[in-house]
């Protein structure tokens, strides 16, 4: 509901607002333990209804809008969505917690948690954060590149076009 409860049958409502799936799970299961005497198995998914967005920006294949569809993405889901180009530095992914008074940066090391499985940088993603994946140095050198040759690339097309009818 929109006071960040929900509502389970025999045990009534649940204030569930700031929890993961898991946690409210585990939360379910407990109350849910003094009615019955075995387990109950559930499974909780925290849908979107309400059209949370975060943003997603940088050396990704997938760029921009992305709706927030569970409750608890992680930014190793956003990056695997996204889909990191090859001169992606996921060393120093940036997730920017929007604020008008005070900006968060967290700058998270997303190749340490693949390559090592440390965890501690996987944080939770949130409504209108934004996600930067910054390149790498030879990732800025070819976008520098690309940017300055850019308006002779017409030209230089049209001369090697204008060769290749020559041969």
């Amino acid at each position: 509901a929109i006071d960040g409860t929900i509502w389970v049958p025999m045990v009534g409502r649940l204030v569930v607002e700031g929890l993961t799936e898991r946690q409210i799970e585990s939360l379910i299961e407990q109350r849910l333990s003094t009615f019955y005497r075995i387990r109950v198995d559930l499974t909780v998914r925290i849908l979107n209804t309400g059209g949370k967005v975060f943003f997603v920006y940088g050396e990704v294949t997938v760029k921009g809008l992305q709706f927030l569809t569970r409750g608890d993405l992680t930014l190793l889901d956003v990056i695997a969505i996204a889909r990191p180009t090859p001169v992606a530095n996921l060393g120093k992914v940036r997730v920017i917690r929007s604020d008008p008074k005070r900006p968060l940066t967290i700058l998270c090391n997303v190749r340490e948690h693949v390559e090592k499985g440390f965890s501690s940088h996987n944080i939770n993603i949130k409504e209108d954060d934004i996600i930067y994946v910054p390149p790498t140095f030879l990732g800025t050198l070819g976008n520098f590149l690309a940017r300055l040759v850019y308006p002779f690339q017409s030209l230089i097309q049209t001369l090697f076009g204008v060769a290749s009818l020559g041969w």
